[in-house]
């Protein structure tokens, strides 16, 4: 008996698995990634090694994007509460 289709929501978690799963890179650009751990490690507290762990990227990575995503929501007063 075949098992049904899964369902795939594009930006689900799931989503992000598949692609790590397959060694893509997760993000389509670098703002995403940016967002994404400023998200993580802001407003859910997950640490930057467990982020990385979680994206197979090297904690460095991890840092710059969430520096990076500090600064430009410090910089930029339009830019959407990220933390």
């Amino acid at each position: 008996m075949p098992r049904q289709p899964r369902l795939f929501l594009p930006g689900a978690i799931s989503h992000v698995y598949c692609r790590v799963g397959r060694g893509e890179f997760v993000f389509d650009d670098e703002f995403e990634a940016i967002e994404f751990t400023a998200l993580a490690v802001g407003r859910y507290g997950l640490r930057v090694c467990d982020v990385a762990a979680l994206l197979r990227k090297h904690p460095n990575s991890v840092k710059t994007w969430l520096n990076s995503g500090l600064q430009l929501e410090r910089d930029d007063p339009g830019c959407r509460d990220l933390t």
